[in-house]
Parts: C-alpha cells; sequence; structure tokens
C-alpha cells in the first residue's frame, strides 16, 4: 500500500525500489482489491481488509470517472483533480 499517495505501490525496479508513485492503474489497483478482498474472506490478517478498503476508497475518488461514466485508463495521476 501507498500509505503516503494512496491506493497500491505496484512498479518497482529490480533492486526493489519504488520506479514509479504517481500513476496508479485502474487494472493493478482492482487486482490488489481484489487479492486482499479474498484474504479477508478466507481469515487472512486484519491488515487484508484494510488494505481491500483502502483501495476501495482510491478507486472511488481516483479511478471512477462520473463526468463520463467508468473508469480513467489506463491510470490515474495523483496530481489530477479527485474525481467530483
Amino acid at each position: 500500500m501507498d500509505r503516503h499517495n494512496g491506493g497500491y505501490l505496484h512498479t518497482f525496479k529490480d533492486d526493489g525500489s519504488v520506479l514509479e508513485e504517481e500513476d496508479k492503474h485502474l487494472v493493478g489497483t482492482s487486482r490488489f482489491i481484489y487479492l486482499f478482498s479474498v484474504g479477508a474472506l478466507l481469515g487472512g490478517p486484519a491488515w487484508c481488509t484494510e488494505a481491500a478498503a483502502k483501495g476501495l476508497d482510491f478507486l472511488r475518488d481516483y479511478h471512477l470517472d462520473r463526468k463520463h461514466g467508468g473508469g480513467t485508463l489506463p491510470s490515474a495521476r495523483l496530481d489530477a483533480p479527485k474525481s467530483a
């Protein structure tokens, strides 16, 4: 999870450092939400529920295109305004 910017970190360099913090991809966000949700449903640690909830918040706040319907592709920029 990206506790500073919201969403999830999912692009890393070979050395494990974060490659990109600004772009948050819709497909990657959706996959993480699914994985953490399944973890919570299967009785995983409490952080699975928190991680899924934070991902849903980010999906709603940054990926949802309320003006045109649907989601933003390929990614949501953190420097762009939140979905209104």
